[in-house]
């Protein structure tokens, strides 16, 4: 079986969801399978999947409110988000905010984190010129800038969401 960066990705991702909703039915090697896929890459490879779960954190179950307004991510934007975020570059976004108003901003998105069923995206904002953190289903037109950008790997990044937070 070989699979891509990404698919390793998606399946250590569900893995690590599953491990979080913590069912006592048909889960309980979970975290075993997890660590054998791990190992199963080259060298290199894992490298790249471990660099790759640091940026991606996962919570608790979303608010009421953000999973009652939570819409389905538009499928564009999250194919071009997806890449941004892999390959580490730039990206101009059309962003709506929770009432309605719309920008047009250019983020370098650091890390995803999850809140199911909301994912949010923890990004530098350059119209801010602070880190913000933007919900994926609210980001509209989309294009990747072809400027890559460095890992943050600071407490001050990852604050504003820590205690909501663990690492894939």
């Amino acid at each position: 079986m070989f699979l891509n960066y990404h698919e390793v990705i998606d399946l250590l991702l569900s893995l690590a969801i599953m491990e979080k909703i913590g069912s006592p039915i048909f889960l309980s090697n979970l975290k075993a399978i997890r660590h054998k896929i791990a190992v199963s890459f080259p060298e290199e490879q894992r490298q790249n999947i471990q660099n790759i779960r640091q940026r991606i954190l996962i919570g608790d179950l979303a608010s009421e409110q953000v999973s009652g307004t939570y819409q389905e991510i538009p499928h564009r934007s999250e194919n071009l988000l997806y890449e941004a975020f892999f390959d580490m570059k730039r990206l101009h976004i059309n962003y709506t905010d929770g009432a309605g108003t719309i920008t047009q901003r250019v983020i370098e998105p650091h890390y995803l984190f999850l809140n199911w069923p909301a994912w949010y995206v923890l990004a530098w904002d350059y119209l801010r010129g602070d880190v913000r953190c933007f919900r994926l289903d609210r980001i509209g037109a989309a294009k990747i800038e072809d400027k890559n950008f460095k890992l943050d790997h600071s407490k001050n990044f990852l604050a504003s969401i820590e205690e909501y937070t663990a690492p894939l």
